[in-house]
């Protein structure tokens, strides 16, 4: 049963009842025992406090006492919400059994904490659209129902956060930012903490994709404190500000602090509707390591947790966008190109599928083609989203390196240098290819820097993979092995290299195979990367 403001009581949405000697919806219920829940708790602990020790005392109780009482039920559901092992289909069917019984006998935030909770249900079970507009319901109510202001305050700043919260996992970014702020600015020093470390988690990943990290440590460090001073290690309230904080270490390269991280964002995460985020900071993490494969079972953990979400938003396309850079690492250009033309360009490039494809021209070898793609960024400009420009300034230097424009590739480099310092930024720098990053760094070791960017220079020489001599070129290649080499290079799969050469795809494997070895190479990006250092490419 779903409520909408037309069908609430009299006392919720303002309005007096056309009959006030119309017949109650439902018939009026005895007297209620008051050692059910005593003293009685008010919406917030309903909704979010001691839910375990509430779902205990009522569930001691005969079942036609709790039954009947829809503050019971509603706490029931909360319980089943807000726990360390979220159920979302139970919380449903107490959620339906309170909505059945409220009347205008009870308290009319009993109807607006109805209307939120099962917005949070209904985003736990995928259905973003369906809980925005349920927050929408909900803030209406809280803000024309006869209750006390600062309740009514309260109510309105808890619904507007869910709607930022649905907005992020929708990936509408500038609404939902401009909403987590209009409600954590409205919300009162009463607010209960779990609601409060939720909006500023997803807060601080807006801040993260958006490309603004100082805001988003900012927001992941206000998280911390009041988790800890809450006790909520585990709560699916922290999901959010722990994921940002693992991507946060990824980004600054400190794969081994992330690592450290990645356990407590599954402890909060399993579960709830934050599982794929759990997903997506875990192949994160693994691609971080060079553990190709491992990353992209962990992407495939993902998908199939979203395939029963009816608007996967920003999910999908965080899911893309890293499943597309892992297969350009492994030479894959066909799938990832498919990947990165249905992700979906927000208009400040938050993901930026430009800088994916550039990625890809450029392993390719098609610099020019590289170019093209990410002019768009270029264009535009500071309305673009300042992390992914970071990325689109190194592949503009590489790309310019490669076309032999060293002004204009150092121009590029210096000030991604210069924002990567500043921002505490690594990744980046290592979306171009080994050789080519030598390259651009050891120019840059004979330029002016200021101090930071300098440093970085050297941190990232020391970083970068060691260059590949000529004496590990194991032996030459066969003449059917540099035809079959020429197809890898230009991204071909290997049941598309049978077909061309009208071969079996596992005598391709087995020249593939070879291929590798002779190169000293473990993968196709390293086989295209060593032939181009042993000038196999031409």
């Amino acid at each position: 049963m779903s409520i909408g403001a037309e069908t609430m009581p009299s006392h919720v949405t303002g309005t007096e009842p056309a009959d006030a000697a119309a017949p109650k919806r439902r018939a009026k219920r005895g007297p209620l025992p008051q050692d059910i829940l005593d003293p009685a708790p008010d919406w917030r602990e309903l909704s979010l406090t001691e839910v375990d020790d509430a779902r205990a005392r009522i569930l001691q109780q005969p079942d036609e006492r709790w039954s009947s009482d829809p503050s019971a039920l509603l706490a029931l559901a909360a319980s089943y919400r807000y726990t360390l092992s979220p159920n979302p289909f139970t919380a449903l069917a107490y959620l339906d059994a309170a909505d059945a019984l409220l009347d205008d006998d009870d308290p009319a935030e009993a109807f607006v904490l109805s209307r939120l909770l099962r917005a949070g249900n209904a985003r736990s079970l995928g259905r973003l659209e369906a809980a925005l507009a349920g927050t929408g319901t909900a803030e209406e109510a809280a803000r024309s129902a006869r209750i006390a202001l600062p309740v009514s305050i309260e109510l309105q700043a808890a619904a507007i956060v869910e709607s930022g919260i649905c907005l992020t996992l929708l990936g509408r970014l500038d609404e939902a930012r401009a909403r987590l702020t209009h409600g954590m600015r409205l919300e009162t020093s009463r607010w209960h903490p779990a609601g409060h470390v939720e909006g500023l988690g997803c807060y601080a990943l807006l801040e993260f994709l958006l490309g603004h990290p100082a805001a988003a440590r900012a927001a992941v460090a206000r998280a911390g404190v009041h988790a800890g001073e809450s006790v909520l290690a585990g709560h699916l309230s922290t999901a959010p500000y722990l994921v940002v904080a693992a991507l946060i270490e990824l980004e600054a390269g400190r794969v081994e602090k992330a690592e450290s991280i990645v356990d407590a964002v599954w402890d909060a995460a399993n579960g709830s509707e934050y599982e794929p985020l759990g997903h997506f900071v875990r192949a994160s993490a693994l691609a971080s390591r060079a553990r190709w494969h491992d990353a992209l079972d962990a992407l495939q953990d993902m998908q199939l947790g979203l395939r029963a979400w009816e608007n996967p938003g920003l999910l999908r396309s965080l899911h893309d966008a890293l499943r597309a850079s892992v297969l350009i690492t492994q030479g894959e250009g066909g799938p990832a190109r498919q990947l990165i033309t249905r992700l979906h360009e927000d208009e400040h490039h938050a993901l930026c599928p430009q800088r994916l494809l550039a990625r890809l021209e450029i392993a390719a070898g098609d610099f020019t083609a590289a170019l093209e793609a990410i002019e768009p960024c270029i264009a535009l400009g500071d309305d673009h989203a300042p992390l992914t420009h970071v990325y689109v300034d190194v592949l503009w230097a590489a790309a310019h390196d490669g076309l032999g424009d060293v002004h204009a590739a150092a121009t590029a480099f210096d000030r991604a240098l210069d924002a990567a310092a500043r921002n505490d930024s690594r990744r980046p720098f290592a979306s171009v290819p080994p050789e080519r990053l030598r390259r651009l760094l050891a120019e840059a070791r004979k330029r002016d820097l200021p101090e930071h960017s300098a440093r970085l220079v050297e941190q990232l020489s020391l970083e970068v993979p060691a260059e590949q001599s000529g004496a590990e070129f194991v032996s030459p290649l066969s003449a059917r092995e540099r035809i079959v080499l020429n197809h890898i290079i230009a991204g071909h799969s290997a049941r598309q290299i049978s077909a061309q050469l009208r071969v079996s795809p596992n005598t391709i494997k087995t020249q593939v195979r070879s291929v590798y070895r002779k190169l000293g190479a473990s993968n196709r990006h390293e086989a295209i990367e060593r032939a181009r250092s042993f000038g196999l490419t031409g």
